[in-house]
């Protein structure tokens, strides 16, 4: 019960991570009434901590970067 309470009041709203104006485009764009109804992905997003979204969001960076590198050497 205490495991609980404390997990739901560490919930951050997703405005913390990319604002007010950023909620509004994801609603609009996923076609839901609610954050409640985004994928899941977007509320682990704003729960987790700075360094786990660097990560997240680096790894298009990274993928890019070994696909040129493999590309590169099969020339």
């Amino acid at each position: 019960m205490e495991e609980q309470r404390r997990l739901v009041a560490s919930d951050k709203p997703l405005s913390n991570l990319v604002g007010p104006r950023g909620v509004q485009i994801l609603l609009l764009n996923c076609g839901v009434m609610s954050e409640g109804q985004l994928p899941p992905i977007w509320a682990e997003l704003a729960n987790a901590t700075k360094r786990s979204n660097l990560q997240f969001c680096s790894l298009p960076l990274m993928i890019r970067r070994e696909t040129a590198l493999s590309l590169s050497s099969s020339s």
